[in-house]
């Protein structure tokens, strides 16, 4: 008679259960016989096990279960022994032809997966019984003569499945750490630390439950920090490059022979996550991913005897790709910061990924993790029985980022495709994200030139905010006072920044000089001149963000510290799309001096890396310095564009005193032509007016010449000068006050 191939896996359980059924009762009746279980009654009765097992022939005249001691009845046992070689032969060949249709049967897939053995599914199963039928809970309790133990402990288990002690020595190792069982968490083994293994309690875990009953959510622990996905879409639907596309498509081929470790990188949006699951679709592979910020990456392996995935979310998430046969794609993957480790040293990338992957065992399929910076190849080296791969996800050129925005339909007037792809080195989701976020931004009612630029700059904010400060570009050339040749200079600085991606991008430049694409300005005069005003006039003209940065507070007094905050800001910096303003250059790059100690000679390779990275820095760099003579002569040559900053002259005060109040503050009848007499620079003037202001709202009435007089004599103190009441002419009586 021809098998008939089960209709699902629900069916399949069943009959498992059946198989099971009579195994208990085979065992029950040599226990039996063999003068087991005799006071196991007095807590749940004979019959009643009797009858859960369906052993109603065994009842006798009396209504008690015929219990007999001595040899077990030879007929009686090989009859129950045959029976059950027949239910275990019908199943097997009933697996074997439902193997050629498209019913998945779970068990079957589970001890596939997880490399089950004979010796491991047969525990699994009694151990399952209680979670599918209550039933089996009074059984186990019975043959426990515990009422309280409804789940099966590791000695019952080996008791049933095993005849002898040497095979029951040997059947220990499905219980132990190492075993697939406890090990790919299929199971929990509950009980004290300090108990023997056989008095453990096995307990199949909620997950594989869950899964054998055709149910494929995520469990609890990982809720929110794990999804599954099945990719339909292959690597031919993806826009990438010929040399990404290739390296792509090599990892699409599946090895049999060992695990395949796949690191990606690149900017946020460049497509990685996509990348992935293309790859896994021409694999037939699901995609189990996490965020590797939401998983326990770094705690060590518990050393509890019982201690499973669900212990751990990182084991968990091996033990769901393994259920969903699918490849584990650990995202956003980063090393910790400056001073995260435990000594307070940076911790390496490799060290990282060397502890996840050590974590990762036993599951044997495709791992890809991916981050923001490059992995460095000696990682292959630690890891034994991992192939490593890398593929480098780079910010498209000038053409793709055009192509990416012409795609956009609706962009407002002015603003042209080519103009944001050389102003912004977007990636494609970062453009995306760009379009959603102007649209926000007009509150849905299309697109504005405004918004797509503000939203583009938003796109650089989330890297670089952490480590620079930004700053609010609002100024115009109309708040700016300086000399007509100075004004050139900066303008000059300002078209510079403004074309620098269509100059580099749109006119081949970058093509042709590989090195070298950025602007180096350096921007000198004494404090309070203008310098930072102008940083921000400069980025606001072309549409840029600005991020100041204090070289006095990158520059650190330990070795090795400088050169790791400045390796930072640059690293953030790439793809950020703003311009980064120094100020205090003159912290860093000051003559460099003559190497009398180690600590002279760090500080020259601190300078030298800095100069190093602005050279091939693609961006704008800005920086700020009171004294040009102070400035190392190596570093000046870096300088494309170098822009002094005087003091003002009297017209220039005189300029900038009628300027410095705001519209909405009230002021009474100054002396313009009395305060530019004073030699003060544009930022001293602004920190007189606002003294005399607060000087003014405290005497409530309008900023007057007292208050001003009261505010340049504390101005002039703080430059050390001698204050003379003579100099104030009329206003002198005031100081004398």
């Amino acid at each position: 008679m021809t098998p008939t191939p089960y209709p699902d896996s629900t069916a399949h359980l069943r009959d498992e259960l059946r198989r099971l059924d009579v195994m208990l009762r085979l065992h029950l009746e040599e226990w039996w016989a063999d003068g087991g279980g005799e006071f196991n009654g007095l807590y749940i009765a004979d019959e009643e096990v009797d009858r859960l097992l369906d052993l109603s022939g065994r009842i006798g005249d009396d209504g008690t279960a015929l219990r007999e001691t001595g040899p077990p009845c030879t007929d009686r046992t090989e009859t129950l022994r045959a029976h059950l070689e027949a239910i275990t032969e019908e199943i097997r060949q009933r697996e074997r032809a439902t193997a050629g249709t498209d019913t998945d049967l779970r068990l079957l897939e589970l001890a596939s997966r997880f490399h089950l053995a004979a010796s491991h599914r047969d525990p699994l199963l009694l151990a399952l019984a209680p979670e599918l039928e209550r039933k089996y809970e009074k059984v186990y309790a019975y043959l426990q003569d515990d009422v309280t133990r409804t789940r099966p402990t590791v000695e019952l288990l080996l008791r049933m499945l095993c005849s002898t002690a040497v095979e029951r020595m040997d059947a220990r190792e499905a219980f132990t750490r190492r075993s697939p069982l406890v090990r790919g968490g299929l199971v929990r083994l509950l009980g004290e630390d300090t108990a023997p293994l056989p008095s453990h309690t096995v307990a199949v875990d909620d997950r594989v439950v869950e899964y054998l009953l055709g149910m494929d959510d995520v469990p609890a622990p990982l809720e929110g920090a794990v999804s599954v996905v099945h990719p339909e879409q292959g690597l031919e639907t993806l826009a990438l490059g010929e040399t990404v596309r290739d390296r792509l498509a090599a990892q699409a081929v599946s090895s049999e022979d060992q695990s395949r470790l796949v690191y990606t990188h690149g900017p946020p949006g460049s497509g990685e996550n996509d990348a992935v699951e293309a790859i896994c679709a021409e694999r037939g592979l699901a995609v189990v991913w996490a965020d590797a910020d939401a998983l326990d990456l770094t705690g060590g392996h518990s050393k509890r005897r019982g201690s499973t995935a669900g212990g751990s979310p990182l084991k968990a998430l091996v033990r769901e790709a393994r259920l969903q046969d699918g490849a584990i794609h650990l995202r956003n993957l980063a090393a910790p910061r400056a001073g995260e480790g435990g000594d307070g040293s940076p911790p390496e990338l490799e060290d990282v990924v060397t502890r996840i992957v050590e974590r990762l065992e036993p599951y044997d399929g495709p791992v890809f993790l991916s981050g923001d910076r490059a992995l460095s190849p000696r990682v292959g080296a630690r890891l034994d029985g991992w192939s490593v791969r890398m593929v480098a996800f780079d910010t498209p050129g000038y053409d793709r980022r055009v192509e990416l925005w012409e795609a956009v339909e609706d962009l407002p007037e002015g603003v042209e495709p080519a103009g944001l792809a050389s102003k912004f080195a977007l990636t494609a989701g970062q453009v995306e994200d760009a379009v959603v976020t102007a649209r926000t931004i007009t509150g849905g009612e299309g697109l504005s030139a405004q918004a797509v630029y503000a939203a583009c700059r938003s796109q650089s904010r989330e890297r670089l905010g952490a480590l620079a400060k930004a700053v609010e570009t609002g100024y115009t050339w109309s708040d700016i006072v300086l000399p007509e040749e100075t004004m050139t200079h900066l303008r000059e600085v300002a078209a510079h920044v403004k074309h620098q991606g269509k100059i580099y991008s749109e006119w081949g430049f970058s093509s042709k000089y590989s090195t070298g694409n950025g602007l180096n300005v350096l921007f000198t005069g004494p404090s309070g001149t203008g310098k930072t005003m102008a940083a921000e006039i400069v980025a606001g003209q072309a549409g840029l963000d600005l991020y100041r940065l204090d070289l006095a507070s990158v520059v650190s007094k330990y070795i090795g510290e400088t050169e790791e905050n400045l390796k930072a800001v640059f690293d953030e910096a790439e793809g950020s799309n703003a311009v980064l303003f120094f100020d205090e250059a003159d912290a860093l790059f000051g003559e460099r001096s003559d190497v009398s100690d180690s600590q002279d000679r760090y500080a020259n390779v601190e300078v030298s890396y800095l100069l190093q990275r602005m050279e091939n820095h693609d961006g704008t760099v800005i920086l700020a310095s009171n004294l040009k003579e102070n400035i190392d002569d190596a570093f000046l040559r870096r300088i494309n564009l170098s822009v002094e900053f005087p003091m003002p002259d009297r017209d220039a005060r005189e300029q900038i005193w009628r300027s410095v109040f705001p519209a909405a503050t009230p002021t009474g009848e100054l002396d313009i032509d009395f305060l530019a007499e004073f030699d003060l620079s544009g930022g001293s003037i602004k920190n007189a007016a606002l003294t005399a202001a607060f000087l003014a709202a405290e005497d409530d009435e309008p900023v007057g010449m007292t208050h001003l007089a009261q505010a340049l004599r504390r101005e002039l103190e703080k430059t050390g000068r001698l204050i003379d009441a003579e100099d104030f002419g009329e206003y002198g009586e005031v100081l004398k006050r």
